[in-house]
Parts: structure tokens; sequence; C-alpha cells
């Protein structure tokens, strides 16, 4: 089985500058790919030098192991966690150089598929979809500080929309010393699609609509401009990414 895969970045609604940043690398046979996501933070200037620092030191890595077959689990997720850590030290150092840089930062979420097995590395909200014809499943969680809340219990999940710090992270690439991604592994059995986004998507088009979007869009590039499109439609206030790997 082969892989579809493809991706927009779109400046947004409301925003001056397009601080998100995406990219992929599809292996020669087409079982395989990489796919990473970054959205940045720190105001004029700052993040979209971090997402795309991040994205860049990512894809210039994993690329190397995508066209390997028999890569081991743990060689990957080694592979995963070095990547994150290298593009989280770069960021740092040009935080440091440079004072106009100061308070950037970034999420930062990959996708590598292996054959049928996905593995999801994240850092931040930008989050990771699993869907169907009929639903779309949220793999990723959030490091947000309503996320936190939820998880301790002070909030329900219905709360979240009046915390009004809901969107403030708890942790993002290039603003600590050291971060470690959330990694999963899922199973990718045929027909399923795996969409990575940003928050303007989310923020913009509830996900329980997407199938509905998508529905009458043969192509996967075709389904990711139609979720672009709704967004931009429904005015994201955000810079809204996609990025759609579907197992044909």
């Amino acid at each position: 089985m082969s892989l579809g895969v493809y991706g927009e970045s779109d400046i947004g609604f409301a925003r001056r500058r397009n601080e998100d940043s995406i990219a992929w690398h599809q292996s020669s046979n087409g079982h395989n790919v990489v796919a990473v996501l970054a959205d940045g933070m720190g105001g004029h200037r700052g993040g979209d030098i971090a997402s795309k620092t991040a994205v860049d030191i990512c894809i210039a890595q994993l690329s190397l192991l995508v066209d390997r077959d028999d890569l081991a689990v743990t060689e990957l997720i080694d592979a995963l966690n070095k990547a994150v850590s290298e593009a989280n030290d770069h960021i740092r150092v040009a935080r440091e150089q440079d004072e106009s840089l100061s308070r950037m930062g970034t999420t930062l979420l990959i996708l590598w598929v292996l054959g049928d097995q996905a593995f999801i590395a994240n850092v931040g909200d930008s989050r990771c979809y699993r869907l169907s014809v009929s639903s779309a499943q949220q793999i990723t969680k959030d490091d947000t500080v309503a996320q936190a809340m939820v998880d301790d219990g002070s909030i329900t999940e219905s709360e979240v929309p009046r915390i009004p710090f809901r969107n403030v992270l708890t942790k993002a690439v290039g603003t600590e010393p050291k971060v470690l991604a959330d990694i999963q592994q899922i199973v990718m059995s045929a027909g399923d699609a795996l969409v990575l986004c940003s928050d303007g998507l989310t923020g913009a088009v509830d996900a329980q609509q997407w199938p509905s979007i998508i529905a009458d869009s043969k192509s996967v590039k075709q389904q990711v401009e139609c979720l672009i499109d709704e967004s931009i439609n429904n005015k994201a206030n955000d810079n809204v990414s996609v990025i759609m790997v579907r197992r044909q």
C-alpha cells in the first residue's frame, strides 16, 4: 500500500505574517513518509524563524532514514527525540545571539509513517487527528494550561472555551534548555488518513465537520485545500496549516 501526502500553509484571515512552517519527505517506494508542522511564536521575526528552524532541522535529520524499511522502533524513536532536541538547541542559540528573537519558540508536530505503523511526536498545541468517513479523532494532547487543568480535574472539557488563558502553552520548542516530545505509535489501515494541523484550522472549523467538508474531494490535495478554504471562509484568525497523509 502506498501513501498519499500533501500539505498547505495559509496566512489566514487576520494575520500579517505566516509563522507556521510545514514540510514532508516521502520514501522512493512511496511506503514511508515523514511530515513536520510547526506553529511559531514570539512576535515580529521570531515566530517564523523558530518554526522554520524546527521544521528544517527535523526534515534534514529524519529524511535520511525514511527509505529504510528495516528501521527498529527504538532507533526510530531515538531519531525523533534527537531531532526535537537539536531543534530546541538551535532555537535557544538563536535566542541568545539576537535580542529581538529572545521570546521566540514553536510548537512541533512530527508524523513518521513506516509501513502500516505511524509514530507521532508532539510538543505544544498543534494537533494530529485520525480522519475517517464519519469522524475526526484527536490523537495528540495539547500542552496548554487549559489541558493541564482538565487533566488535574480543576475544570471540565466543556469549561475550556471560557478560560481566558486557555491557549497558553506549558511546553514549546526553544523556550527551555531541554524539551521532550510526547511520542505515540498507532496502526494505519488501508483508507486511514492522519491530519496534522495548526490551531488556525481547529479554531475556525470544528473537527467533526471535516469528513463532510472533504467528502466530495477525490485527492489528498483537494481534501487539504477544502479544509484550508473552509477555515478562510470562517475568517480564521490565525495562520492555517494542514498536512494530510492517507494510506491508499
